[in-house]
């Protein structure tokens, strides 16, 4: 928001926008495709990529599925962001608030994606340290990202197949994180985290998952906040998580006056939530509520949890006992 502010009042200002700037996938089109189909043609079986702005995947993607239509495109979806229900619903990838830019449609293209891999934010980073340590790459986490959605999709797949990743960034931005030892220990990323998983916190949680679905009323989803004992709960249509609705929101709703008990919760769904998987260390999980109401636990496509602040205080205070 500041970049597009400062690029509206220079004069001569230009705003690049890589997220929603339709040249970004031409770019790729126009070279990072024919460069791959330069070098292996029919030989590429499959794509792997991270999603992020949508502008590789779209653009080379588009470029070899021209010329070899049975190519499959694989996008890699780090835990924490929600692109993989917008492939799935064929919309525009939304991103939880704090843990990465807001992603327009026009460039993330996610009509052209086959399938995206979801990957705990642990594997991204450990392979990221092994590409540098076992194949000498000096790659970073969305790197490492990429390969372990990669080697997810083909030990599931159990195909053989010729898989070209793309490898978009350097490990020069990681040294004092995913590089080094004692941030990855202090983090929970290296071996056994000494607090503990969501999952270890999950087993103190009511196991039953309050969802509204973007149809129901408000009125209703207050009714079932207030029957459950909750301030929010996710809401989904189908299995697509489309965001979450708190107390807060259904109050600000109320006191505008501009809508009434009978509107559907949809419109007021926010993403101001981080998404965890249950292998998540609770170190982790500590940093992203830092930045977010709740923590919505996902396993493949099934929600398995909400996780507040005041959980992970019971959790801690749990094991100091």
């Amino acid at each position: 928001s500041v970049a597009r502010r400062i690029a509206a009042e220079l004069p001569g200002g230009f705003y690049a926008n890589q997220y929603e700037n339709a040249d970004n996938p031409k770019g790729h089109y126009a070279s990072t495709g024919a460069e791959l189909w330069a070098q292996a043609g029919e030989q590429v079986d499959v794509l792997v990529a991270g999603i992020g702005t949508g502008g590789s995947i779209r653009g080379a993607g588009r470029y070899l599925k021209e010329r070899k239509p049975s190519l499959r495109l694989v996008g890699v979806d780090p835990v924490g962001a929600l692109y993989r229900d917008s492939v799935k619903s064929g919309g525009a990838p939304r991103a939880p608030h704090g843990n990465a830019p807001h992603v327009g449609e026009p460039t993330a293209g996610s009509a052209l994606v086959d399938e995206v891999v979801r990957i705990d934010e642990a594997a991204c980073f450990l392979t990221a340290r092994d590409l540098v340590r076992q194949e000498g790459l000096f790659v970073g986490g969305s790197s490492g990202a990429a390969v372990a959605g990669a080697l997810s999709y083909a030990r599931r797949t159990q195909r053989e197949e010729r898989i070209v990743v793309l490898l978009p960034d350097s490990a020069a931005r990681y040294l004092t994180t995913i590089f080094n030892d004692d941030w990855m220990r202090e983090n929970g990323f290296l071996g056994d985290s000494a607090l503990g998983s969501v999952r270890d916190l999950l087993r103190h949680k009511s196991h039953e998952i309050i969802t509204a679905s973007p149809y129901d009323r408000v009125r209703d989803v207050v009714t079932r906040m207030k029957a459950h004992g909750i301030s929010q709960l996710p809401v989904v249509d189908g299995t697509r998580l489309l965001g979450a609705v708190t107390e807060v929101d259904l109050l600000r709703h109320l006191v505008n006056g501009e809508q009434s008990l009978d509107s559907a919760v949809g419109p007021l769904a926010e993403n101001d939530f981080a998404t965890v998987s249950p292998h998540t260390s609770i170190e982790s999980l500590q940093g992203r509520l830092n930045d977010a109401r709740m923590a919505i636990v996902t396993e493949g496509d099934a929600i398995v949890g909400v996780v507040t602040k005041i959980d992970l205080i019971d959790h801690l205070a749990r094991r100091a006992t």
